[in-house]
């Protein structure tokens, strides 16, 4: 594959319903000026608080204002299902992400250079806890098992591949399906941390794990509101992740963790 060059802004748990309007306002204004040249922006879930409808209704606002302009890839976390009406969470527990979020903003983007797999990875018996069902698998072999020669990157809420999986058990042996498909990159959130590294047990081999912070929630843990800006200029690719200062009520640039890292292997 030839030369290329491509950004993605990669934000996490909004929680919208708790969150800090001067930090939504500030983000929206980073993400839309046209200086900072973004592809596509990924979402890895937790749209809202606590599943609402007003608060689907007000992340859904917040990101076709950016589609607009930017394609925008989201996909649900499990702050997006109902968690104490237990009668909707297991009858219909998308019911609200499928009508306001799922119709207008896609868990799938393609172009001439990468392709992005949105994975839904609820567990609605425990809904803190991720999983990949059989049909998630599925829907990742079809997506990428097909494509050679572009960047490849799968979107997770949920950070299950810390560490090469045990193949004794079933979802072990699905989430080592997903590695053998080749994915470049692995786009998580949930735990509100930034943080950027090689699949433990297969260093300085894709595929990357690149987590999240939150981006605009109040719930914040050891660290400000913050995403992550993936910059490709083949044959490098760069994490840099950008924090939230009230100082100057602005992102910034912030030396969080090592930032570039050279391909591996061969798109």
């Amino acid at each position: 594959m030839g030369s290329f060059r491509k950004s993605i802004l990669h934000i996490s748990d909004l929680h919208f319903g708790k969150i800090d309007d001067k930090v939504v306002a500030n983000l929206r204004a980073h993400i839309l000026d046209t200086n900072n040249k973004v592809d596509v922006v990924v979402v890895t879930g937790d749209l809202t608080q606590r599943a609402r409808r007003e608060q689907f209704i007000a992340a859904a606002k917040f990101l076709t204002e950016i589609q607009k302009t930017i394609p925008v890839v989201v996909i649900p976390g499990n702050h997006d299902v109902p968690l104490y009406n237990i009668f909707r969470r297991f009858l219909n527990p998308f019911g609200s992400y499928l009508k306001y979020i799922h119709p207008v903003l896609p868990d799938f983007y393609e172009d001439d250079t990468m392709i992005i797999c949105g994975l839904w990875s609820n567990n609605i018996k425990k809904v803190a806890d991720g999983r990949i069902s059989s049909k998630e698998l599925d829907k990742a072999k079809r997506i990428l098992g097909p494509v050679d020669g572009k960047l490849k990157v799968v979107l997770i809420h949920h950070p299950l591949f810390n560490e090469l999986p045990d193949a004794t058990h079933e979802m072990g042996q699905r989430l080592r399906a997903i590695i053998e498909l080749k994915p470049h990159l692995i786009m998580s959130g949930h735990e509100h941390q930034s943080s950027v590294k090689f699949l433990t047990g297969n260093e300085h081999h894709f595929p990357l794990l690149v987590s999240a912070g939150t981006g605009t929630s109040t719930r914040l843990r050891e660290e400000p509101n913050s995403f992550n800006l993936i910059c490709m200029t083949s044959p490098e690719l760069k994490v840099i992740n950008y924090t939230y200062d009230s100082s100057v009520n602005k992102f910034q640039k912030t030396p969080i963790f090592k930032n570039e890292f050279p391909f591996l292997q061969t798109l």
